[in-house]
């Protein structure tokens, strides 16, 4: 990591999500008051006050850094080091209390993402990836699934509403081709692949503090994750995201939707 000292990245992670975390599960199940942002999408004071939060540790530890997050933009964004914040990514199902989503949060190197956090607040379920270190879940190192073939595998999206028409149609192919589809997660699907308990994970029209937060955490497990065209995905990437713990079952699905 250059000049930064993943030990002491790591455990300055630990400390912000550790306080939005508080944050979250104090309103959890304990909302007076729920917005909606200029895209139609939901905001809660859970979602503001955790990404403060997280916001005024970095200012604090590392002011020459550029912050980018969901709900108030871009800070320094020229910098070589960025954080990728979204507070609660999976704000609709915070929403009515079902605890499938999460805090991600990413450190980038000059567009790369080099360290990144899922946080499950309510089931204290914690992913943490750095590159060449592996992926761990509460300290514990955690592996993909090696999904031989597309035709038995459990593949998982957080909504058939978020394709277009033509992404639906694509995804419908694909669906027909797995063994079992299920429906719902945001990031945590992506936790789950990365932990081994889902064969693949599939979404459209994300922003990149959606997926590049999940990079790592795909990618340190054994895992493999793309646009839908196969190619990296960076900030600029188009917001179709794939990410499969079998290079097969990941070339198979490719396929189908290339």
């Amino acid at each position: 990591m250059n000049d930064l000292n993943i030990i002491e990245i790591k455990k300055f992670v630990d400390k912000v999500v550790d306080k939005s975390e508080d944050i979250i599960c104090k309103h959890y199940r304990n909302l007076n008051n729920i917005e909606t942002k200029d895209d139609e999408s939901p905001v809660t004071i859970a979602d503001r006050e955790a990404e403060t939060s997280i916001r005024e540790f970095i200012n604090k530890a590392y002011p020459e850094h550029g912050i980018i997050g969901e709900e108030f933009g871009e800070e320094n964004i020229n910098a070589r080091y960025k954080w990728i914040i979204d507070p609660i990514d999976g704000t609709l199902s915070f929403m009515i209390g079902r605890p499938i989503f999460g805090t991600l949060l990413a450190l980038l190197d000059n567009g790369k993402p080099i360290l990144s956090v899922i946080n499950q607040p309510v089931n204290k379920e914690r992913w943490i990836a750095s590159n060449g270190e592996g992926c761990t879940l509460n300290g514990k190192k955690v592996r993909v699934k090696n999904c031989k073939d597309l035709s038995q595998a459990t593949i998982a999206t957080t909504g058939s509403n978020y394709f277009t028409e033509e992404g639906l149609q694509k995804f419908n192919r694909l669906s027909k081709s797995a063994k079992h589809t299920i429906y719902g997660g945001d990031c945590y699907l992506y936790a789950l692949v990365a932990s081994g308990f889902l064969d693949l994970a599939i979404d459209s029209c994300l922003k990149p503090h959606d997926f590049m937060p999940l990079i790592p955490i795909v990618k340190e497990a054994g895992g493999v994750i793309t646009d839908w065209t196969g190619n990296e995905l960076s900030e600029k990437s188009d917001g179709n995201v794939i990410a499969a713990g079998s290079k097969t079952a990941h070339e198979q699905a490719i396929k189908i939707l290339s």
